[in-house]
């Protein structure tokens, strides 16, 4: 039997300021309402530069899971050169039993630990195009995102991503991936307006050096 997948396309930072003088964007959901394939679209109010400059410092994110709340954070590998980003981590994160079914919270137990897989590949002055991965350690589930980053005026950034959420498990995989899909929404969320606020408290960035940190 074909697996359905509903469309979601979600908008983060589309030009309309927030109080702190951000960017806040609205939800568009296509039909259906259990997606786990989705496309999100967030703005920076920066240059691709100064972006490209946040990413590639290994604290940024450091402080960003620690703000978001993980209890734990490894960083296991960060390569910056002019043309490319490559980072791996791993972070723990509390679970709310509360907000899971029973069956999820026996495989899950107290806490999460997430991998993150990133690479990002400066392929013009005005485009990167990007990979990410997200998998919980604990759930045999795995969320893959693709998509560009592209400087559509001076000082304003555009990053648009395709995400896949899938899972092997018979029966109840479906389960899986729409429970994980909406974490990683929620999480990319949250990651979107954590950096709108980096970029307001950092001074203005150089260009990332050649580094690797492992």
């Amino acid at each position: 039997m074909p697996r359905r997948v509903a469309a979601v396309a979600l908008t983060k930072g589309a030009p309309s300021h927030d109080a702190i003088g951000g960017l806040r964007g609205v939800a568009h959901i296509g039909p259906g309402g259990d997606a786990m394939d989705f496309t999100l679209t967030q703005y920076y109010p920066t240059g691709l530069d100064r972006l490209w400059a946040v990413f590639g410092r290994p604290e940024y994110p450091q402080r960003k899971y620690a703000a978001l709340g993980a209890t734990a954070f490894r960083l296991q590998r960060f390569d910056v050169t002019a043309h490319a980003i490559e980072v791996e981590l791993e972070r723990d994160v509390p679970v709310d039993p509360s907000r899971l079914s029973p069956w999820v919270r026996r495989m899950v137990g107290s806490k999460q630990t997430l991998r993150h897989r990133t690479r990002w590949r400066r392929v013009s002055p005005t485009r990167v195009t990007a990979e990410l991965e997200i998998s919980p350690i604990s759930l045999p589930v795995r969320a893959r995102g693709v998509g560009t980053i592209i400087e559509t005026a001076p000082g304003m950034t555009q990053m648009k991503l395709d995400w896949n959420v899938t899972s092997m498990v018979p029966m109840v995989g479906e389960k899986i991936e729409r429970l994980f899909a909406d974490q990683v929404r929620t999480a990319l969320e949250d990651d979107h307006a954590f950096t709108l606020q980096y970029l307001q408290q950092v001074a203005p960035l150089e260009a990332p050096v050649t580094q690797r940190v492992t």
